[in-house]
């Protein structure tokens, strides 16, 4: 930093965040070797016309760094100094406050560029951040992405850039003279490998790949492979980026399209694999959690580097149609993904409210079971309690059980009929109409006869509950009204058939109608005596 009051950038930074809370994280920072500085790699191309030299930095003082940044050859008119490292606080710090100081960088950028961790246990944090420092007002919101001079993140990778024009040596130097300096961190292995198991087919990456050569997919992470790539430049590409600096960072866009494109791919083939093959019966909602929260968060991260595509890409340039046409592709297949993702989830809840259904049923059923068995073993339960609390003890046994046998059986003679006719059960109540049904008949015969209310359900447990109501409705057709008084004359004994409307498909027809017609008689004389009776009763009073 020339001119400037302060030994070195870290004191700077310190002495900054006195006035600016948001920059004691990086004052922080600073004061701290890192976690582990043997990873950061530093990388210098530089650019002489149509030719790109690259070289990795060998140093082991800030002094060694910032000799190699100062030695620049006239020729050159654009460097790129690449810092690849593995996390934030892993980082070396001598490389952090070399380039600060030579290129006097503001240190916005290294707070929008390094992560901030707000967890106190978290191993990335620093160690002596305590709650003294008030580790819950150190950061301010994130800044927008328009402060930043370049950005394209995807999960824990990330590409930050910015670009620096360097002063001329007199006014005889017509040539630009730009410097690019990028921070990758790169932790992140790609998916999108050439082995055996995983490659990507050529009509998977079809898209994505319109420039690309395997080769590049032997690195293991967005960061080697973009090295790797650099070198291969071929000369028109070099010449165009001495131009318009910021096509240097081109091949990592194209690379990160074609990781995020095989990640897409790979996550529809689960979905599809999970539905689309009979499974879906069998799908879970953490799968379908787990996919939605993937596609969103892809969303997010292309949204913000289509962002910085939009401000920094050239026009004019050979490789920006390309690359356009790349993140268009991505962002179609997104909503792709998405549409059939959202069919997987109204599909899955389909299935899940059909599985209540059906464990609903299941659980009515043996509800059912164990009325049954509730049914069969009353009565004995029963007839053994009125034993005990009415007995002497010398009750004999053939008592119980002619008891316990007679109750059974007409608890299992009910049980029958409301098994074999519940589903007729509408045929047996009282229509909202006034027409009789089982129940009430048999309620209101058996006041009048035991004998024939069994007959009633002798009748129900044999024949369909059609010929049940029709039986019902012609033994109590009197009661109802449906029948005036008649002259002997005119309605001779036995009444015809037709008369009583029962069905003609009823077994033994004439026999049942008989017995209709007695219990009939039966509860049209009982209910003349109720009526005779509250006649009398009236008279009486």
């Amino acid at each position: 930093m020339a001119n400037f009051p302060f030994t070195s950038y870290a004191s700077y930074v310190a002495e900054l965040a006195k006035l600016q809370p948001e920059f004691r994280w990086l004052s922080c920072f600073f004061s701290h070797p890192g976690g582990h500085p043997a990873e950061t790699q530093v990388f210098i191309l530089d650019s002489a016309g149509s030719q790109l030299d690259k070289r990795e930095l060998q140093y082991k003082l800030k002094s060694d760094i910032a000799v190699a940044l100062t030695d620049r050859p006239d020729q050159v008119t654009t460097r790129v100094v690449i810092v690849r490292y593995i996390q934030t606080w892993s980082i070396d710090r001598k490389v952090v406050e070399a380039l600060g100081e030579h290129f006097d960088l503001k240190p916005i950028f290294f707070w929008q560029v390094f992560d901030h961790y707000y967890a106190k246990n978290d191993r990335l944090r620093p160690p002596d951040m305590a709650d003294r420092h008030q580790t819950g007002t150190l950061w301010t919101f994130p800044v927008p992405s328009e402060q930043k001079s370049l950005e394209a993140c995807f999960v824990d990778a990330s590409l930050n850039a910015t670009f620096v024009a360097c002063h001329t040596q007199g006014d005889q130097i017509n040539a630009p003279r730009n410097t690019v300096i990028i921070f990758l961190r790169d932790p992140m292995l790609c998916q999108s490998a050439v082995d055996i198991e995983g490659c990507p087919s050529p009509f998977q990456l079809a898209h994505a790949l319109s420039t690309s050569e395997t080769a590049e997919f032997t690195q293991k992470t967005l960061g080697t492979r973009y090295l790797a790539q650099l070198e291969r430049l071929p000369p028109e590409t070099i010449s165009s980026a001495n131009c318009n600096p910021v096509e240097f960072t081109y091949p990592y866009l194209h690379l990160l399209a074609v990781e995020v494109f095989y990640r897409i791919q790979h996550q529809s083939f689960v979905l599809e694999a999970e539905y689309y093959e009979g499974a879906s019966a069998k799908a879970q909602t953490r799968i379908l959690e787990e996919s939605w929260a993937i596609f969103h968060d892809i969303r997010l991260y292309m949204r913000n580097t289509r962002s910085t595509m939009t401000r920094f890409l050239d026009p004019k340039s050979p490789s920006a149609d390309a690359l356009l046409q790349d993140y268009k592709h991505l962002v179609g297949q997104l909503d792709l993904v998405q549409s059939d993702l959202k069919s997987y989830v109204e599909r899955h809840l389909n299935t899940l409210a059909l599985e209540d259904s059906k464990q609903s049923f299941e659980q009515a059923t043996a509800v059912n079971r164990l009325t049954v068995l509730a049914f069969a073993f009353v009565p004995l339960s029963f007839i053994a309690t009125v034993f005990g609390i009415i007995g002497t003890g010398t009750t004999k046994l053939w008592i119980f059980a002619v008891a316990a046998l007679i109750c059974e059986i007409m608890v299992l003679t009910i049980l029958v009929c409301a098994l074999r006719w519940k589903d007729g059960s509408r045929a047996w109540l009282m229509e909202t109409s006034g027409g009789p049904g089982l129940f009430r008949c048999f309620s209101s015969l058996a006041k009048v006869s035991l004998k024939e209310a069994f007959v009633l359900l002798a009748f129900a447990a044999v024949n369909k509950p059609e010929h049940t109501r029709f039986f019902c409705q012609a033994v109590r057709r009197d009661i109802l009204g449906e029948w005036k008084e008649r002259d002997e004359n005119d309605y001779p004994n036995p009444p015809p058939r037709s008369e009583l409307s029962l069905p003609p498909d009823l077994p033994h027809r004439y026999m049942w109608e008989k017995r209709a017609q007695k219990i009939n008689s039966l509860m049209v004389n009982s209910n003349k005596m109720k009526k005779d009776d509250l006649g009398t009763l009236h008279i009486a009073i």
